[in-house]
């Protein structure tokens, strides 16, 4: 069957919390965050070829301490390939973004690293009451390769210091990214609480580079990373080539569109893809009309989804 079949059928889903509400129909207003994490659980379960191999058991605090003495390279190779070993999908493999966060005592400086569960998008809080900001700065806010202090947590119990003077103290906390997919996809988070607590849409200008984001100032590279970085092959450096932009003053009411670009893909003699060049046309898909569009829209307030791939020829 075709995707866009797929797609229509999927979303006829049944609700479990309303059995006569279809998930993604009806009149009400849905939101394109939800319906494309939706389609990726979906999708992810039913090309998952070891969705029914239950996880690896989690370490021991003796496994724990092997995996501190070796380094965080080890730890961040164990977590992956425990969450491979019942998430073998295509969307694994291209899709799945990994961080770790390290947390530092600030009594006794013992540091310590926590793996989260990979996902297969970035959210990224906005800076509210601004104009304008930059998606380099943005992730800068959340994540960072070199371990500097992204935030500074009170009253914490240090298993260390703690136990020995029954103290509870501050840890500071940095977050990188250790694990960077073919497909990097950016989620803004525009809906905010105001004072009154309602909702409201976070209106703020994103700019994001359209021909190369360099994702190294906040990626903990693997050996192996750096490897293929020697051999010529960019493991850090993306492209842009689609936007999904909400319309309207609010988060709970409005209309979607999509700008795409246009692949003018360079293939050998035998299909394969050389080259993905970057003078394709910027198109505009909202609903049935498709229309061509100038690539400075892309950099409008709007902007809520923001899809990268890979440049496989750029050097580092």
């Amino acid at each position: 069957q075709t995707l866009k079949n797929y797609i229509y059928r999927v979303c006829q889903f049944k609700s479990s919390n309303i059995p006569s509400q279809e998930v993604f129909g009806g009149p009400m207003q849905q939101d394109a965050m939800e319906f494309f994490s939706f389609m990726l659980d979906i999708l992810d379960d039913e090309n998952n070829r070891h969705r029914d191999h239950p996880e690896p058991p989690a370490l021991t605090k003796e496994e724990e301490l092997i995996f501190q003495r070796e380094g965080y390279h080890a730890s961040i190779t164990f977590h992956y390939h425990r969450w491979m070993a019942a998430h073998a999908s295509i969307l694994s493999q291209k899709m799945a973004i990994m961080t770790m966060q390290i947390s530092q005592c600030s009594s006794c400086g013992w540091q310590w690293p926590n793996h989260a569960p990979p996902k297969y998008y970035l959210t990224l809080n906005l800076p509210q009451k601004r104009k304008e900001a930059n998606l380099k700065d943005i992730l800068a806010s959340h994540y960072n390769a070199q371990g500097a202090c992204t935030e500074i947590t009170e009253d914490f119990s240090c298993e260390k210091c703690t136990k020995r003077t029954g103290k509870k103290v501050s840890r500071k906390v940095s977050e990188s990214i250790t694990r960077l997919p073919d497909t990097l996809v950016f989620a803004l988070v525009r809906n905010i609480w105001t004072d009154r607590g309602d909702q409201a849409k976070n209106e703020i200008q994103v700019r994001f580079p359209l021909e190369e984001l360099d994702m190294a100032p906040y990626f903990f590279g693997m050996p192996e990373d750096k490897k293929r970085a020697l051999n010529g092959r960019s493991i850090t450096k993306y492209r842009c080539y689609a936007v999904v932009q909400h319309h309207g003053k609010a988060v709970n009411e409005g209309h979607y569109t999509a700008l795409v670009r246009e692949r003018n893909d360079r293939q050998d003699g035998r299909g394969a893809l050389q080259q993905r060049t970057k003078e394709g046309k910027w198109w505009r898909f909202d609903d049935q009309k498709v229309t061509p569009r100038h690539e400075s829209e892309t950099q409008k307030a709007s902007s809520y989804l923001l899809f990268y791939e890979k440049i496989e020829n750029a050097r580092d």
